[in-house]
């Protein structure tokens, strides 16, 4: 959807003239990277942006006796909680804080466990949800929950010209067969790699080597032609990832894992011999993080101003100079303050009031200035 980690890096270099840009082990935890995912987990928490507010709730559920419930793991910040009530209907809950809650039902009903029945309001704390009342009955997605998904970890795709638009993907090592750029076939851009087999019998594969006890997230995009290969596999050393068989489609392989020693990702055809045969491979990402991380950031390029700077925030925060905090957190709040502005599906808290909202369309003000202005 939005920028990838090296985009956003670089942005943030620029910003605050920070120019040693290498990676090590796993990118993740490098200092800028560290930074950016931070802020943007900080952006999403204060600012709410549409892009991540759930379409389909999450479910919870209910335990007898108990007031409280688990915040659905897919689900950062709650901020709409529907109950099915012991006649079966759905309700919404309004929100309060632990203390308005506690003080609408009186500390005493608060932790009295017989005062059961139907709640009517919750607090968040930590990553629960308290009710004002105890439940009296046990029951599987009885919540519903809407909120803001989890933003995903941003870490660098390890994969040289993964996208073989540049150039074609660069691999460690090619067996039985050749890999090029070729521009007859593109899951995304103009081009793929293509990979063309020879006479041997055995495996034809290429390689990309891995870093041993690291978690890996995986998406490989591959095109297998009628009357050519039956199946092109993509596999590390203990972990078949997936099989491609259908033909002259697009197909993705996705998956994580933790690489052991001397790892590989390998695409790879185990079917014999197969002079001039060949398969299509577009868009290959190796994440370092396992599940959850990728390299492209959830939000629109809208944002990426404001996430470099708050981290440029981050950054000057940790040597104490407060005069280059003031200023970025300055460039944040103006930018911010745009974005609420330009993006019409972020301006919900900008409420346009038609003259005739509290007065009726027939009937006539004494004094329209009083709300409108002169």
């Amino acid at each position: 959807m939005g920028s990838t980690l090296t985009e956003l890096r670089n942005l943030l270099a620029r910003q605050i003239d920070y120019t040693d840009l290498t990676t090590t082990t796993d990118p993740s935890t490098t200092e800028l990277n560290d930074y950016i995912n931070k802020s943007v987990r900080k952006l999403v928490r204060r600012d709410k942006p549409q892009e991540l507010r759930v379409a389909t709730p999450a479910t919870a559920d209910i335990t007898s006796g108990t007031n409280t419930a688990t915040i659905p793991s897919t689900i950062f910040v709650p901020d709409q909680v529907y109950y099915k009530d012991n006649g079966g209907r759905w309700k919404q809950l309004r929100q309060l804080s632990v203390k308005h809650l506690i003080d609408r039902t009186s500390s005493g009903s608060f932790f009295d466990t017989n005062n059961q029945g139907n709640p009517e309001y919750y607090a968040i704390r930590s990553n629960t949800i308290i009710f004002d009342r105890y439940f009296s009955r046990t029951e599987s997605a009885a919540l519903k929950v809407y909120g803001l998904s989890i933003p995903t970890k941003l870490a660098n795709n390890i994969v040289v010209n993964g996208d073989n638009e540049a150039a074609v993907v660069t691999v460690d090592t090619q067996t039985n067969g050749t890999i090029s750029q070729s521009f007859t076939e593109a899951y995304t851009g103009n081009s793929s790699a293509k990979f063309v087999m020879d006479a041997t019998i055995g495996t034809h594969s290429f390689d990309i080597e891995l870093v041993a006890s690291t978690k890996y997230n995986v998406s490989v995009w591959l095109y297998v032609p009628t009357a050519t290969v039956s199946s092109v596999i993509v596999s590390s050393n203990n972990v078949t990832l997936g099989t491609v068989s259908a033909k002259d489609t697009w197909t993705n392989v996705t998956g994580n894992f933790t690489a052991v020693a001397s790892d590989k990702l390998t695409v790879r055809y185990s079917g014999g011999s197969g002079s001039g045969l060949f398969w299509y491979t577009d868009d290959i990402e190796i994440i370092p993080g396992g599940s959850g991380y990728d390299d492209e950031v959830d939000l629109p390029i809208d944002y990426d101003m404001l996430i470099t700077y708050e981290s440029a925030v981050l950054f000057y925060q940790k040597d104490d100079d407060l005069e280059n905090q003031l200023k970025y957190q300055a460039l944040a709040d103006q930018e911010r303050a745009e974005l609420k502005l330009s993006l019409s599906t972020n301006n919900q808290d900008l409420v346009q009031l038609d003259p005739y909202t509290f007065v009726g369309s027939t009937t006539n003000m004494s004094n329209p200035n009083l709300f409108f202005g002169p």
